[in-house]
């Protein structure tokens, strides 16, 4: 469902102009690339080839700023941590106005810092009316987050209810 309708899109091309964006485990961005090279990576403007500073990237860097101001434009992304990549990553969706985000273990390889900086990065997406599809095996993590809970096991669903009406946490 999307917007109260059945919704089943042919691919991800399709699913990212109705506003929806992934993140993967495995993270999409390129070493060798700027933050701001990554951040329009596939949606470049340039002139004979290059990379022309647009309001595109100015929106996409402004956005960038709001969730980890450390991060320079300029900075290859190589010399970023693995959770300063996912914010390159969430910049991206964000500044594209997606409207659903899907991040997939988002916590699987960072550390303790981190996670507590990208749960804010989450709640502040909330505030702005983002809807995010946070996808874990880490139960408290869920409850931390979440305002509804799908469990599924073995591929299927087992059951959805808001994460104020779950009790046993073990399941």
């Amino acid at each position: 469902m999307l917007n109260g309708k059945d919704y089943a899109p042919r691919g991800p091309r399709e699913a990212k102009q109705k506003g929806i964006s992934t993140l993967f485990q495995e993270l999409n961005v390129v070493d060798q690339l700027t933050v701001a090279e990554n951040l329009t990576l596939g949606m470049e403007d340039t002139t004979f080839g290059f990379l022309r500073r647009t309001d595109k990237i100015n929106r996409m860097v402004s956005v960038m700023n709001s969730l980890e101001p450390s991060i320079r434009p300029q900075q290859r992304v190589s010399t970023l941590s693995v959770a300063q990549k996912q914010i390159v990553e969430i910049a991206k969706a964000v500044a594209a106005e997606a409207d659903v985000l899907i991040m997939d273990e988002p916590t699987a390889a960072i550390s303790e810092g981190e996670i507590a900086r990208l749960f804010a990065i989450v709640k502040a997406l909330r505030d702005r009316n983002v809807t995010v599809i946070y996808i874990s095996h880490r139960v408290d993590e869920i409850f931390e987050l979440g305002d509804v809970v799908t469990v599924m096991g073995d591929g299927r669903h087992i059951a959805t209810r808001p994460v104020a009406e779950v009790k046993d946490r073990k399941r």
